[in-house]
Protein backbone atom coordinates (compact mmCIF):
# COMPACT_ATOMS: atom_id res chain seq x y z
CA UNK A 1 0.00 0.00 0.00
CA UNK A 2 1.36 3.40 -0.97
CA UNK A 3 -0.75 5.46 1.42
CA UNK A 4 0.66 6.13 4.87
CA UNK A 5 -2.21 6.06 7.39
CA UNK A 6 -1.62 8.39 10.34
CA UNK A 7 -5.18 9.22 11.45
CA UNK A 8 -8.64 7.76 11.81
CA UNK A 9 -11.69 10.01 11.61
CA UNK A 10 -14.99 9.00 13.19
CA UNK A 11 -18.28 10.02 11.61
CA UNK A 12 -22.01 9.53 11.80
CA UNK A 13 -24.16 9.22 8.70
CA UNK A 14 -26.83 11.70 9.89
CA UNK A 15 -29.43 9.02 9.19
CA UNK A 16 -31.34 6.62 11.43
CA UNK A 17 -30.89 3.85 8.87
CA UNK A 18 -28.48 2.75 6.18
CA UNK A 19 -25.84 0.32 5.00
CA UNK A 20 -23.08 0.28 2.40
CA UNK A 21 -25.57 0.12 -0.48
CA UNK A 22 -27.51 3.12 0.84
CA UNK A 23 -24.36 5.18 1.49
CA UNK A 24 -23.08 4.28 -1.98
CA UNK A 25 -26.30 5.72 -3.42
CA UNK A 26 -26.13 8.86 -1.26
CA UNK A 27 -22.48 9.50 -2.06
CA UNK A 28 -22.95 8.80 -5.78
CA UNK A 29 -24.87 12.08 -5.91
CA UNK A 30 -21.89 13.95 -4.40
CA UNK A 31 -18.81 12.57 -6.14
CA UNK A 32 -17.68 9.93 -8.59
CA UNK A 33 -16.47 6.45 -7.81
CA UNK A 34 -13.10 5.64 -6.33
CA UNK A 35 -10.62 3.76 -8.58
CA UNK A 36 -12.17 0.49 -7.39
CA UNK A 37 -15.68 1.71 -8.26
CA UNK A 38 -16.85 2.44 -4.69
CA UNK A 39 -18.94 5.55 -4.13
CA UNK A 40 -19.05 5.27 -0.33
CA UNK A 41 -16.64 7.90 1.00
CA UNK A 42 -15.93 5.97 4.21
CA UNK A 43 -13.64 2.99 4.64
CA UNK A 44 -16.01 1.36 7.15
CA UNK A 45 -19.62 1.61 8.25
CA UNK A 46 -20.88 0.38 11.63
CA UNK A 47 -24.56 -0.50 11.24
CA UNK A 48 -27.33 0.02 13.79
CA UNK A 49 -29.71 -2.74 12.64
CA UNK A 50 -31.81 -0.55 10.33
CA UNK A 51 -30.74 -1.05 6.74
CA UNK A 52 -33.79 0.62 5.19
CA UNK A 53 -35.83 3.56 6.42
CA UNK A 54 -39.24 1.91 6.39
CA UNK A 55 -39.79 2.08 10.15
CA UNK A 56 -39.43 0.19 13.42
CA UNK A 57 -40.36 -3.14 11.81
CA UNK A 58 -37.23 -2.88 9.67
CA UNK A 59 -34.88 -3.56 12.63
CA UNK A 60 -32.75 -6.72 12.42
CA UNK A 61 -30.75 -7.55 15.54
CA UNK A 62 -28.35 -9.57 13.38
CA UNK A 63 -27.38 -6.34 11.57
CA UNK A 64 -26.85 -4.27 14.73
CA UNK A 65 -23.12 -3.68 15.11
CA UNK A 66 -22.20 -5.26 11.78
CA UNK A 67 -19.16 -3.63 10.20
CA UNK A 68 -19.32 -3.20 6.43
CA UNK A 69 -16.31 -2.32 4.29
CA UNK A 70 -16.52 0.78 2.12
CA UNK A 71 -13.40 1.94 0.30
CA UNK A 72 -10.22 -0.11 0.37
CA UNK A 73 -7.46 1.31 2.60
CA UNK A 74 -5.29 1.93 -0.46
CA UNK A 75 -7.76 4.54 -1.70
CA UNK A 76 -8.37 7.97 -0.25
CA UNK A 77 -11.78 8.36 1.24
CA UNK A 78 -14.17 11.26 0.78
CA UNK A 79 -14.97 11.94 4.41
CA UNK A 80 -13.02 15.03 5.60
CA UNK A 81 -12.28 17.85 3.16
CA UNK A 82 -8.52 18.25 2.77
CA UNK A 83 -7.70 15.46 5.25
CA UNK A 84 -8.26 12.24 3.29
CA UNK A 85 -4.71 11.71 2.04
CA UNK A 86 -3.46 10.01 5.23
CA UNK A 87 -6.63 8.96 7.02
CA UNK A 88 -9.29 6.29 7.24
CA UNK A 89 -12.97 7.11 7.74
CA UNK A 90 -15.19 5.07 10.06
CA UNK A 91 -18.88 6.03 10.06
CA UNK A 92 -21.56 4.97 12.50
CA UNK A 93 -25.09 4.78 11.07
CA UNK A 94 -26.66 7.30 13.42
CA UNK A 95 -28.44 10.60 13.73
CA UNK A 96 -28.66 12.99 16.68
CA UNK A 97 -26.23 10.92 18.76
CA UNK A 98 -28.40 7.79 18.81
CA UNK A 99 -26.07 4.78 18.92
CA UNK A 100 -26.70 1.19 19.95
CA UNK A 101 -24.51 -0.68 22.40
CA UNK A 102 -23.70 -3.19 19.64
CA UNK A 103 -22.45 -0.32 17.45
CA UNK A 104 -20.27 1.04 20.21
CA UNK A 105 -18.74 -2.39 20.94
CA UNK A 106 -18.12 -3.09 17.25
CA UNK A 107 -16.78 0.39 16.61
CA UNK A 108 -14.34 0.17 19.52
CA UNK A 109 -13.14 -3.25 18.36
CA UNK A 110 -12.72 -2.04 14.76
CA UNK A 111 -10.84 1.11 15.69
CA UNK A 112 -8.59 -0.76 18.15
CA UNK A 113 -7.74 -3.16 15.33
CA UNK A 114 -6.94 -0.28 12.95
CA UNK A 115 -4.87 1.54 15.58
CA UNK A 116 -2.85 -1.64 16.14
CA UNK A 117 -2.55 -2.38 12.42
CA UNK A 118 -1.07 1.04 11.66
CA UNK A 119 0.86 1.50 14.92
CA UNK A 120 -1.11 4.61 15.86
CA UNK A 121 -1.58 6.28 19.22
CA UNK A 122 -5.08 6.72 20.66
CA UNK A 123 -4.61 10.44 20.02
CA UNK A 124 -4.63 9.70 16.26
CA UNK A 125 -8.37 8.99 16.48
CA UNK A 126 -10.44 12.11 15.78
CA UNK A 127 -14.03 13.10 15.37
CA UNK A 128 -14.93 14.71 12.07
CA UNK A 129 -15.83 17.86 14.00
CA UNK A 130 -12.17 18.25 15.05
CA UNK A 131 -10.87 18.79 11.49
CA UNK A 132 -10.32 22.41 10.47
CA UNK A 133 -12.52 22.07 7.37
CA UNK A 134 -15.32 20.56 9.47
CA UNK A 135 -15.06 23.38 12.03
CA UNK A 136 -15.50 25.88 9.19
CA UNK A 137 -18.59 23.96 8.04
CA UNK A 138 -20.05 23.71 11.57
CA UNK A 139 -19.91 19.90 11.62
CA UNK A 140 -20.73 18.09 14.88
CA UNK A 141 -20.29 14.55 13.54
CA UNK A 142 -19.95 11.91 15.04
CA UNK A 143 -22.10 13.50 17.78
CA UNK A 144 -20.15 12.10 20.72
CA UNK A 145 -17.06 13.24 22.58
CA UNK A 146 -14.03 11.61 21.01
CA UNK A 147 -12.11 11.65 24.29
CA UNK A 148 -14.79 9.37 25.74
CA UNK A 149 -14.39 7.04 22.74
CA UNK A 150 -10.61 7.08 23.24
CA UNK A 151 -11.15 6.05 26.88
CA UNK A 152 -13.13 3.05 25.60
CA UNK A 153 -10.28 2.21 23.22
CA UNK A 154 -7.82 2.31 26.11
CA UNK A 155 -10.13 0.23 28.27
CA UNK A 156 -10.52 2.97 30.90
CA UNK A 157 -14.27 2.34 31.18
Amino acid sequence: MNRRITRIFLHSTDSLWGDRAAVDAWHKERWGPSPSGVYCGYHYLVLNGYRRGSGKDDYAATDDGVVEVGRPHEEEGCHVAGENYDSLGVAFVSKAGLFTMAQVRSGVHLVRTLVDQYGLAWSAVYGHYQAESAKAQGKVCPEFEVEFFRSLLRGDR
